[in-house]
């Protein structure tokens, strides 16, 4: 089954701006998303803003279910620059609920109002949604008041709240505990030097544990290219104590006998444990992998096992590029985007759709493929005249972002799999469609 999660206030329209970078909870209860659209809430206002959707109707039960996220603390308007202007938040996760309390919704933005007292621009913020209380992340140690003295952006967000990690403009990656009022609760986990050796895209282990990013840096003796590579680092020592500040950054990029990938790699993913990464990358990780685009990798970093993801329903390798990878709490369950019309049998719509493929845990390399941007009946959505007013431009790469539409794409899955967020243009993912012409989120539901 496939939910529309951007839905109009009225209940019978959709998103009438695009809609993307969605996220949904461990629990699969709640998705949060970045949005320009005006008719998803009663409180209108331009620009891009992060909204949240309470998919159960317990925290937000009335209407189509959706808050937008970045308000002003005291007067509930929409965020607002310096200027006056409409400010903008994006790049949002949403965590579970804790003991009655919570969840959590991380997010950046570049608006002044959103915390009484709060000037800086650019920063990372924490909102509870059952509170509406809002407080900022990116804070220097030991002051709740002071700064980072830097954009900061890209948050993400533990399962049960407690961690966060970010990255800022030039080249950091940080982590902040939530729970600890110590002038040690903020690591700067890796450190930029100046140069071409910026770290970002930061995702955390659903325990907080472990992240994984992406960088440009040489931050292990195995990195012997001179291209973006994933790290994985384990937080454990210095959660338990927080004078243990030295880190250790693993290679994620390898072929399972440990060689480097040597082309660029990027859009880590990480599952609940942090013991099994994805990425994606163009290097031939796998010795089938002849296709000389980009593919989606697996790892599990405990048996130094590499797993193609993106294979044919034959098996074999396809020639189209896939991309996006991440994994649910198990790691054996992952979603991608794909321009391959050959990973399930009846895909002929000839553009990017979104994927789920289900590992065999006794033997990763081997899975079976499902198409998630169906329509109701069971088909491959994005037929062109599937329905009136579909509209497409003969985009070709796996990306959603205004303009680019009839595609699927940027899955993310709850904690067991069994759901997954994704954006999409397509007009027939749902009865009744939609028109095409912008991104919208939806949500589809597996059965276990």
């Amino acid at each position: 089954m496939t939910q529309l999660v951007t839905t109009s206030t009225s209940g019978s329209g959709f998103g009438d701006k695009t809609s993307t970078r969605a996220r949904i909870s461990e629990s699969g209860s709640s998705v949060v998303f970045q949005s320009a659209a005006k008719n998803l809430t009663t409180t209108k206002g331009g620009g891009q803003h992060v909204l949240f959707t309470d998919l159960g109707g317990t925290i937000v039960p009335k209407g189509n279910h959706t808050v937008v996220v970045d308000t002003d603390a005291t007067t509930g308007a929409k965020c607002k620059t310096k200027a006056g202007t409409n400010g903008a938040s994006t790049f949002s996760e949403v965590s579970n609920t804790y003991n009655g309390d919570g969840p959590w919704v991380v997010f950046a933005s570049n608006c002044y109002n959103l915390v009484s007292g709060w000037t800086h621009v650019g920063d990372v913020y924490i909102k509870n949604m059952r509170t509406g209380v809002t407080k900022v992340v990116s804070q220097a140690n030991g002051n709740d008041n002071a700064a980072i003295a830097r954009v900061s952006t890209r948050p993400v967000i533990s399962d049960n709240g407690r961690y966060v990690a970010w990255n800022s403009t030039d080249g950091d990656v940080f982590v902040r505990d939530m729970w600890d009022s110590s002038a040690r609760r903020t690591v700067d986990v890796v450190r930029s030097t100046g140069g071409d050796d910026e770290s970002l895209r930061p995702e955390i282990s659903g325990d907080g544990s472990h992240i994984i990013f992406a960088s440009d840096a040489r931050l292990s003796s195995k990195d012997t290219n001179s291209v973006r590579n994933i790290y994985v680092v384990d937080l454990r020592g210095w959660e338990s104590d927080k004078s243990n500040t030295s880190f250790t950054p693993v290679l994620a990029d390898v072929t399972s006998a440990g060689t480097a990938a040597p082309r660029p790699s990027s859009r880590p993913g990480i599952n609940g444990d942090g013991m099994i990464v994805s990425f994606q990358t163009n290097s031939p990780l796998v010795s089938d992998d002849k296709n000389g685009v980009l593919d989606a990798y697996w790892r599990n970093m405990s048996t130094n096992q590499t797993v193609l993801l993106s294979r044919g329903w034959a098996g074999d390798v396809p020639k189209g590029q896939s991309s996006r990878p991440q994994l649910d709490d198990s790691g054996y369950v992952a979603a991608f985007t794909s321009t391959s019309n050959a990973l399930v049998k009846g895909d002929t719509n000839g553009r990017p759709d979104a994927f789920l493929r289900r590992l065999n845990p006794s033997n990763p390399a081997q899975g079976t493929t499902y198409a998630i941007s169906q329509t109701p009946s069971g088909n491959i959505a994005g037929s062109l005249d599937a329905c009136s007013g579909a509209k497409a431009n003969g985009q070709a790469m796996p990306y959603a972002r205004p303009g680019h539409n009839n595609i699927a794409t940027r899955p993310y899955l709850s904690g067991d799999g069994n759901r997954v967020v994704f954006v999409s243009g397509m007009c027939d993912l749902t009865n009744p469609p939609t028109d095409g012409s912008f991104n919208q989120i939806y949500v589809r539901t597996y059965g276990g």
